[in-house]
């Protein structure tokens, strides 16, 4: 070689002008327009330093000569080229390969799309397998339509191998809660906020359960399935009627009270007429209980659990101090049982998703309200299971019946409604329970019930 590209001089070059240059090695290049050329290549031609690509070699001589390629982020080449004795000028072209790192990205949802720094390069969608990835600093984005984009940025070695995780969160919704009259007081999944009618949530995606109380009105719910990013609308109209927030009037009649196949104490069934009453919607709740008794605590995130733990006494004296009474033992059946003489409040087959109890695994207290079809026939929620509840009634025994117990007189009060501790046996609507008013243990709670001004 007797010169490169800055060594003119006065003399003209007798041998072969030489221009190498370097680009990216793709195998799927098919033509000329998709060629992707790299600069900056650090050149030795024939073991002699000839400065970066594109580079032009003035005077070479045909034959074989060795050039060595480096570029950051590419394997090194050495390549032997030869020069023929024509044409004057000759172009060399000699591919880099990149090198890559290996990524497989798993999403959930699924199929995400996702791209290399920059949307403008996707990669493919979810689940994406042994991705090639350059070496180097890089961010991969995830995108799934009405959930939030993810991106991570990280490290590629070259020929590491690796697997990305990637859990999307759902975009919130919009829910938009009205009612007639307007101005009602709203509860969102049985939980009463200070907000009133017209309202804007804006809210993870999810089941939700509204309701609406006026003065003067009915309280009505209704169940909204808000999907991610949706806009969605509830408006609830009332019906006139004076019953409290919260509770349900349970309409005068006859019912069947008692069952004549199971335990002595709940002989013999009979028919009985009860005068309409109001009874709770929902068991009574630590939150509740603690703006009635401000020494009651519990921990952070049991605000909707039924308060537990709780005395004959203390519930009583809850009911009293709020306005209200504790339930009659007749009206708790009533208002669990319905007119169908039913064993459990949603039926005479016993549904184990329906409730919070001991016959399966898990059993714990669950928020009020937790269970949609484990309802009475009133639309009272949580009477099987979760909490067992207090009742005004003595532990007697019932007219007709001549079995004696000790337990029975003016000693021990009823529980009813089984707990998250009892089987199913025990969470049928006329299961009786019972204990000392001065007494209790961790599943005892209650709710309320008033009567009907005439």
């Amino acid at each position: 070689m007797a010169g490169c590209g800055g060594c003119g001089g006065g003399a003209k070059p007798v041998g072969i002008r030489v221009e190498i240059e370097t680009v990216l090695k793709d195998d799927s290049t098919e033509n000329d327009d998709s060629i992707v050329r790299l600069e900056g290549a650090s050149l030795s031609f024939d073991s002699v330093p000839a400065g970066n690509t594109p580079a032009v070699i003035l005077d070479v001589e045909p034959g074989p000569h060795l050039v060595e390629l480096e570029l950051e982020g590419y394997k090194g080449e050495w390549e032997t080229i030869r020069v023929e004795e024509s044409p004057a000028k000759q172009t060399i072209t000699i591919a880099l390969t990149p090198l890559m790192g290996i990524v497989t990205v798993e999403c959930d949802p699924s199929p995400a799309i996702v791209s290399l720094d920059g949307s403008d390069t996707i990669l493919g969608e979810t689940p994406l397998l042994n991705a090639k990835i350059p070496a180097g600093l890089h961010t991969i984005r995830v995108e799934y339509e009405n959930y939030q984009s993810s991106e991570l940025t990280f490290e590629v070695e070259p020929d590491f191998v690796y697997t990305k995780a990637f859990e999307l969160i759902a975009k919130n919704g919009t829910l938009r809660i009205f009612s007639v009259p307007t101005g009602g007081t709203y509860w969102l999944n049985n939980r009463k906020q200070e907000e009133t009618t017209p309202v804007v949530l804006d809210l993870l995606p999810g089941t939700y359960r509204i309701g609406v109380h006026a003065p003067g009105y009915v309280m009505k719910e209704e169940v909204v399935e808000l999907t991610a990013n949706a806009d969605e609308s509830v408006e609830l109209t009332l019906l006139e009627g004076a019953v409290p927030e919260a509770m349900v009037l349970i309409p005068a009649g006859e019912f069947t009270m008692g069952f004549d196949e199971e335990s002595p104490d709940e002989r013999p069934a009979r028919t009985i007429m009860v005068e309409s009453y109001y009874i709770d919607k929902y068991e009574v709740t630590n939150e509740q209980y603690q703006q009635v008794v401000s020494s009651h605590r519990f921990k952070k995130g049991e605000e909707n659990l039924p308060v537990t733990g709780v005395s004959w006494e203390q519930a009583y004296a809850y009911a009293r101090d709020s306005g209200k009474r504790l339930p009659t033992e007749i009206e708790w059946e009533k208002a669990a049982r319905g007119e169908d003489a039913r064993t459990w409040p949603w039926g005479n087959d016993f549904v184990p998703e329906y409730c919070s109890h001991a016959s399966g695994t898990g059993a714990r207290l669950r928020d009020i309200g937790s269970f949609d079809l484990g309802i009475s026939p009133y639309g009272c929620f949580d009477m099987a299971g979760n909490a067992r509840e207090w009742t005004q009634s003595w532990y007697e025994a019932y007219p007709g019946n001549e079995d004696v117990k000790a337990g029975y007189g003016q000693v021990y009060r009823v529980l009813r409604g089984g707990s998250y501790l009892t089987g199913s046996f025990d969470v049928r609507t006329v299961r009786r329970h019972y204990e000392r008013m001065d007494l209790s243990e961790p599943d005892f709670g209650f709710r309320c019930a008033a009567d009907v001004s005439r």
